[in-house]
Parts: C-alpha cells; sequence; structure tokens
C-alpha cells in the first residue's frame, strides 16, 4: 500500500514476443509505472564493446524511449542519440554503430500484480541486461511523457499534460530534430510544494567526427543540460512552478534547443505526501571500507545515483574525468549499476557497457577500474555503502532518495469483559 519502489534485473530474450517482468517486492500490488534502462552489457560484471544506453519509461498509457550510442574501434569518433516515438515503444536497442538501426525494440503490454509484460516486436540479437523499476502504491499517482522544447533559446516551457503536482520528477532529454553528435542527460527533481524545488542532473556528450574522442561531462543544479559539440555548455532546463497541471521549465544558456525534447516519469505521493522525496549530491568518500551516506535525511526504500568523475558542480569537466557515467538503482534488496564509458583521447575509440550487481561499478574513461561499492544497509538518515575502490579526490553523484513507507498497524478492538459475580444475587 502508500509507496512502494522496486528494483530487479532481467535479461532480454533473443526471440520476439510477450517477456513478463517481475519482482516479488511489490507484495502484488500492480505497478503503476515502470521505468527501463539497458546497456549493451549482456552478462553480469562484464564489459561489452560499445557504449550503448537505452532507456524508457511508461504509466500504462504513455510511454517515451531514449538511446545514446557511441560505437568502438572507429578511427573517428562516431556518435548518437535516438528517440523512438513508434506508438506503445518502451525500450528500442539500437545495433551499436551509431547509425540509427534498430537490433531489439519492445512495446508495452499491460500492468499486473507484480510484473510488466512488454512484447518484443523486433528480438535483440543478444540477451542485453535490463534494470527495471518498479512505481506502485495506492498513495501513489504516476504520469509518462514527453514535450519538444522547441527552437527558441531561453524560452519557458509550460508542461500541463501532467494534471496533478508532482513530488518527485525523473528527468530525460531526448533527440530532436538535431543530428548532431550525441548526448545523455538524466535528472532528478523534487519539489516540497511549497515553492522549493531541489534538482540535480548529469550531462556528457562525445564529439563526432574526430580522430581523437573528444568528451566532457558536467553535474548541474537544473533538470538536465546538454553539452555542445566543442565542450561547452548548449542549453540546460530549470524545473520550476509546480501546480496542480504540472511545471515549467525555464530554458538557459542563449541557445536553441533544436526542437530537443524532454521526457519524464512524474510522481504524487498522495494528497498529503505519505513519503518524502530528497534530490541531493553525494561527494563519493576518499578511503575504502564503510562510509554513509546522510544526504536523504530518512530511512529510505529506494536510492537512485547517477555516477560521474565530476569534481566541481557547473564546471563542464573535460579528458579524463568525462568519459564515464551511469545510473545505480538500489533497493532493500537488490542493487544494479549501469555504465557506459569511453576513453579520451584515444586514437581509434575504446567504448564500452557495464551492468553490475553492486551498488556502484564506474570505471575509468580506459575501462579500467574505476569507483564501486557494494550495498550494506539502509540506516534511519541515509545508506551504507562498502567502497572498495574510490579516487584521491570526491566525485559527485546527483542522487534521489525516496523515504521507505510504513503502514500503520491496524488497530484491533478489544472486547469488553462484563463483571461477574460470584453467589447469589
Amino acid at each position: 500500500m502508500g509507496v512502494s519502489v522496486a528494483v530487479t534485473r532481467v535479461a532480454a530474450p533473443t526471440v520476439t514476443g510477450n517477456q513478463t517482468i517481475s519482482t516479488t517486492d511489490l507484495g502484488g500490488l500492480t505497478p503503476k509505472a515502470v521505468w527501463l534502462i539497458a546497456t549493451r552489457g549482456i552478462t553480469d560484471a562484464t564489459a561489452a564493446d560499445g557504449a550503448g544506453w537505452y532507456m524508457g519509461a511508461s504509466d500504462g498509457t504513455n510511454e517515451w524511449t531514449q538511446a545514446y550510442e557511441d560505437q568502438h574501434a572507429q578511427a573517428s569518433a562516431n556518435s548518437e542519440w535516438e528517440q523512438d516515438t513508434t506508438a506503445n515503444r518502451i525500450l528500442t536497442i539500437y545495433d551499436g554503430t551509431a547509425a540509427d538501426v534498430v537490433e531489439g525494440a519492445a512495446n508495452f503490454v499491460s500492468f499486473n500484480a507484480d510484473n510488466v509484460v512488454i512484447d518484443w516486436v523486433d528480438a535483440p540479437a543478444s540477451a542485453f541486461l535490463i534494470t527495471a523499476i518498479f512505481f506502485a502504491g495506492s498513495d501513489l499517482t504516476t504520469h509518462v511523457g514527453n514535450q519538444s522544447l522547441g527552437n527558441t533559446a531561453d524560452a519557458l516551457i509550460d508542461i500541463t499534460s501532467i494534471g496533478f503536482e508532482a513530488d518527485v520528477v525523473v528527468t530525460a532529454l531526448l533527440e530532436g530534430t538535431s543530428t548532431a553528435q550525441g548526448a545523455v542527460s538524466m535528472g532528478f527533481v523534487h519539489n516540497d510544494r511549497a515553492a522549493t524545488v531541489t534538482q540535480r542532473c548529469n550531462g556528457y556528450s562525445l564529439r563526432d567526427g574526430f580522430a581523437s574522442a573528444q568528451l566532457a561531462s558536467v553535474v548541474k543544479a537544473s533538470c538536465f543540460a546538454k553539452i555542445i559539440s566543442s565542450g561547452g555548455l548548449d542549453f540546460m532546463g530549470t524545473a520550476q512552478s509546480f501546480d496542480a497541471s504540472g511545471f515549467s521549465v525555464q530554458l538557459g544558456n542563449a541557445r536553441t534547443p533544436v526542437n530537443a525534447a524532454i521526457g519524464w516519469l512524474a510522481l504524487r505521493f498522495g494528497a498529503s505526501p505519505v513519503v518524502d522525496g530528497k534530490v541531493y549530491t553525494l561527494a563519493t568518500p576518499t578511503a575504502t571500507g564503510n562510509s554513509d551516506d546522510n544526504g536523504a535525511g530518512f530511512q529510505s526504500q529506494t536510492l537512485f545515483y547517477l555516477p560521474t568523475f565530476c569534481v566541481t558542480q557547473d564546471t563542464i569537466e573535460g579528458n579524463l574525468n568525462a568519459g564515464s557515467i551511469g545510473l545505480s538503482a538500489i533497493d532493500a534488496d537488490e542493487a544494479y549499476c549501469n555504465t557506459i564509458s569511453s576513453e579520451d583521447n584515444a586514437a581509434d575509440s575504446n567504448s564500452q557497457s557495464l551492468s553490475d550487481d553492486k551498488a556502484v561499478n564506474l570505471p575509468l574513461h580506459t575501462g579500467a577500474a574505476g569507483m564501486a561499492a557494494t550495498f550494506v544497509a539502509f540506516t534511519s538518515t541515509g545508506v551504507t555503502l562498502n567502497w572498495s575502490d574510490v579516487e584521491t579526490t570526491a566525485r559527485l553523484y546527483p542522487a534521489l532518495a525516496i523515504e521507505t513507507f510504513v503502514e500503520a498497524a491496524a488497530v484491533t478492538a478489544q472486547p469488553v469483559m462484563q463483571p461477574s459475580f460470584a453467589g447469589p444475587i
């Protein structure tokens, strides 16, 4: 009941037809939304050639997809981002060539108790690992949607299709009409319903067509950020003005978004929130061993990170700190980290994808071991992770925590005891 979030991982089938993705962690609840993430990884903790990032979301009525690819072993860098707008399309996996060639495609079919059913209308050639994040509960309202950002610099984009004031929004920057080099940007937004909005995002790009790879990465206090081919900020969006219809996004940096789109998964935690959310930035520890992340300030049921090698917020990183990004999804009994990496200044492109059952496994830009941590426990104020690999300088991870829901125990009426009398009346 209340609000429940659950994380699991499955392998994509290599034949067409329906696939049921299930979890036992919802306790029989029917999901109200699902978020899917895949890379080119097919074996846990084993890197696969090529950086491929594939995402999709559905609320049972609406869907969006987003993809990014950086082709491996090319004399000139070859990257692209894609959005598949086919009706009901929840996930599209491309073939790794950054040429918009579909390798696998699935449509949303239905939500049922503890599962989602998707239909693979185009079977992947490999059993790519897919992280699935379910959102359910009697107090939860969800909306998945997307909207073009138009072609006007610094415009105010009013999103009114959501139909409620959201507490948390997960965002993704989706391809528009531009065919420039690929880019990735994901974000987390928290609205406290009292005019305070907290947001973080990552931004990542690879300059297309250059003989040696040129990468850029950033962490910003916005809901998305697009990096231009030369490594500077292209445009950004800041979420604001939440109301009963949705929210607005203020574009910035005086550059046009060329009809790129924002995709969102909006969550409302009841008429008055029955659970809290928190968006913040984790500065990673610089020593191995157990470390507490108390950024949430409450006991979480689910925690998401956007791992990066960035060291300063709002500063675009290049070179060695720019080549790797990921998404970690953690609940009380499962944790999965999906990442992509590309080697900076490589003569031939050296890119990889990874899916691991760790809280964090973010390789260096070269693909060598980088930062790694396993989940220990949620605490009353956050989470304990055990770090087996760290950097000597703290790195920035945008984070979203969702509070655990503890349902009040039912009160059972006690029978009223009648007095007893000994002897005659």
